[in-house]
């Protein structure tokens, strides 16, 4: 991420903003004042509408496998945010044109935190028009026009509590699931890898299946594991490649996470050729989407089991979620289409028994 840039913007009186920008870095140190020719002052309160004064604002940039941040520096219950491509493209010229999202990060001491709904800033891919329309919890919308200014007041209220409850596809409850809970903000790249997330709390599931969330108003990422031996995913992911990743608004006090656990077993594998077992056959295996670490954008392969004399492998601790497939590749010309003797996806096999592999007799050696 490049480095912050910090604009210092002072609020006047009738809504017209005296704006000085300073950058740290040295080609941008120079100054420079512009009444702005459109944007939105923000009014911070209270639900008692008592003046608020915002610890920081900041402005979040989503482009395709691209996030950034700008630090924004409010006058105390007031920001004035300029709504116009060319403000923001000289703070962001390198991605500016294929910008797909802008949001509005706010934070006040003893509040809860906010993230505004995606901006689509004018002169980028999604907004052509100019018009400029934000949305702000505890605030009434407003769409700006170029050469507008509006107002908005927006309401701060104090953090409620808020759960997450982990319970399998019974409705039991699961202890020991550990939730690491972030601010969410973007995923746009090739793998879908979270880029911007800003962590906020984590914890473990207790004997009911509990663990306490922060309250904010803003769309959240948890990401899930397992503090003991417990092997599981979401009953129900929103992207296979992630089983254990939710991206969710929070509405009740307590949510319910339905899981899927897994459940281990002993392999064994007889592997025939005509009838006779096979000596010294090495299967190949490929992790499941979701649980490979280091790959290129989940792709992990490499070396399952190898036959001993009675054609058997055994794998004492197997779970056939974590696998998407087992073969055993013939050997094809450099550049062909790979072929197999055998190929197969673990999670079609009988849950109980022998698992019997019989290649045909003609099968290569």
């Amino acid at each position: 991420m490049r480095m912050r840039r910090v604009i210092s913007i002072i609020a006047l009186s009738l809504g017209i903003a005296l704006l000085t920008f300073s950058s740290a870095r040295a080609d941008d140190s120079a100054a420079a004042g512009a009444v702005a020719p459109s944007g939105v002052m923000f009014r911070f309160v209270n639900e008692q509408a008592q003046p608020v004064e915002l610890k920081n604002a900041k402005l979040l940039l989503v482009a395709w496998g691209y996030v950034d941040v700008i630090d924004l520096s409010p006058a105390g219950d007031r920001l004035f945010l300029p709504c116009d491509a060319d403000w923001l493209r000289k703070l962001a010229p390198e991605r500016f044109h294929d910008l797909e999202a802008v949001y509005l990060y706010l934070d006040a001491e003893g509040y809860m935190k906010k993230r505004a709904e995606r901006i689509k800033w004018p002169g980028t891919l999604d907004n052509e028009s100019g018009t400029v329309t934000i949305s702000v919890p505890g605030g009434a919308p407003v769409s700006v026009a170029p050469g507008e200014n509006k107002t908005m007041p927006v309401v701060f209220r104090k953090p409620g509590r808020r759960f997450l409850r982990m319970v399998d596809e019974d409705g039991a409850p699961v202890a020991g699931i550990h939730v690491d809970a972030s601010m969410f903000w973007s995923q746009s790249n090739h793998c879908g890898r979270l880029a911007g997330a800003w962590k906020q709390a984590e914890g473990v599931s207790d004997k009911r299946g509990i663990v306490e969330v922060p309250d904010g108003e803003y769309e959240y990422v948890f990401e899930l594991g397992a503090e003991g031996p417990t092997r599981f995913a979401l009953a129900h992911p929103e992207n296979s490649a992630f089983p254990r990743r939710i991206v969710t608004h929070l509405t009740e006090e307590t949510t319910d996470v339905t899981l899927k656990l897994w459940k281990e077993r002993p392999l064994v594998m007889r592997v025939t050729r005509g009838g006779e077992p096979v000596n010294g056959l090495t299967f190949q295996g490929c992790l499941s989407e979701g649980e490979c670490i280091g790959g290129v954008c989940g792709t992990c392969c490499g070396p399952f089991g190898t036959t001993d004399k009675d054609g058997i492998i055994i794998v004492p601790e197997f779970y056939p979620e974590n696998w998407s497939r087992i073969f055993v590749p013939r050997e094809t010309p450099e550049g062909a289409e790979p072929e197999y003797l055998y190929e197969a996806d673990p999670n079609d096999w009988p849950a109980e028994g022998v698992i019997e592999v019989k290649l045909p007799a003609d099968a290569e050696k």
